[in-house]
């Protein structure tokens, strides 16, 4: 019986390292690196698409003519320890944290967009179908207190902040494209 126990041995320890390799394989995939204060720093993370979405979404295909699209970005690292859930009107969108994005297809119209820090913050935006927004969710720390704000950004320059982070899972309803 003891033989035949020991013979699993080797196979067992080849399934353990096959397992764990599969699990620091998906971990990896689902970790946003950064960095605080110019050195390596342990972000705080959130659900993460894959990365074949993560890279569908950078391609910036044009939304249809009754969908507008809407790339909201996380870029600094300002509080990496700290998740900014968003919502876009009374639904919650996602949560963002350093270094990640969503990607929202909502119907034209005004859309409010806000944010919580150590308080709410938002903005309306003024959406037309078959157009592509940019906007950057940025945190400011004054006196201990953690400020937000959405500010649109320029096409060219929210491309390269999309480019530079990774695509965080949309929540309640919401759906990437």
């Amino acid at each position: 019986m003891r033989r035949r126990l020991l013979s699993f041995a080797p196979a067992a320890t080849l399934m353990a390292i096959a397992l764990s390799a599969t699990a620091q394989g998906a971990q990896a995939e689902a970790f946003v690196p950064c960095r605080w204060l110019g050195k390596p720093s342990q972000c705080i993370s959130v659900p993460l698409e894959s990365l074949a979405a993560d890279g569908q979404a950078k391609t910036f295909v044009p939304p249809p003519a009754d969908v507008a699209r809407v790339y909201l970005v996380r870029s600094r690292t300002t509080d990496p320890r700290r998740t900014t859930p968003v919502d876009v009107g009374s639904t919650h969108a996602g949560d963002l944290a350093p270094m990640t994005y969503l990607v929202l297809d909502l119907p034209p119209g005004e859309h409010e967009f806000t944010g919580q820090a150590d308080g709410m913050f938002g903005r309306s935006l003024r959406l037309e179908g078959g157009q592509t927004y940019f906007a950057e969710l940025r945190l400011t720390q004054w006196l201990n207190t953690m400020y937000g704000a959405i500010d649109p950004m320029p096409a060219a320059a929210g491309q390269r902040a999309v480019a530079g982070a990774r695509l965080a899972r949309a929540s309640d309803g919401s759906a990437h494209p």
